[in-house]
């Protein structure tokens, strides 16, 4: 980044000391997309974005790439992040064990004037969030099945 966008930012963090990105994930949209169809991919993430503007509504969504999102939050949302991000947790947690399909790993990271130089840095925290959380989902996503496929095979045996 050349060093005046970098200078412009970091000036930007400070004015904004309260400051708050999320980044977000879709699990499994390429499954959609290569099993369902692309019309079936894009009504996930329509109904995905629509449960993050629900979650975040006083914050800005952005699409960043096929199936990540990025939120910098503002107002309410930055006040009460921290509430936000465990009802939001809390809802995929039960969209497992219902086995809901929309998934989205979630993580969040906070500006620290003291040591973030960039809003690059931020990211990348929120970035590396997301993916300790998505690592988490899918492991609750074994354990669901299987207890799933446990349970079918005790019903058998009754």
């Amino acid at each position: 980044m050349p060093y005046n966008e970098d200078l412009l930012l970091k000036n930007l963090f400070h004015a904004l000391s309260n400051l708050s990105i999320v980044v977000l994930d879709l699990n499994d949209l390429k499954l959609v997309n290569n099993t369902l169809g692309h019309e079936k991919g894009d009504e996930y993430l329509v109904e995905a974005s629509s449960l993050m503007c629900k979650f975040f509504p006083n914050s800005k969504v952005f699409r960043i790439g096929g199936d990540e999102f990025a939120i910098i939050l503002e107002g309410e949302d930055y006040s009460n992040r921290y509430e936000i991000v465990k009802e939001f947790n809390t809802l995929m947690e039960k969209n497992i064990k219902e086995e809901v399909d929309v998934l989205i790993a979630l993580g969040i990271s906070d500006y620290d004037e003291n040591t973030d130089k960039s809003y690059q840095t931020v990211f990348e925290r929120a970035d590396k969030a997301m993916y300790t959380r998505k690592n988490e989902l899918k492991n609750l996503e074994k354990s669901a099945l299987k207890n799933k496929k446990l349970k079918e095979k005790n019903k058998q045996k009754l």
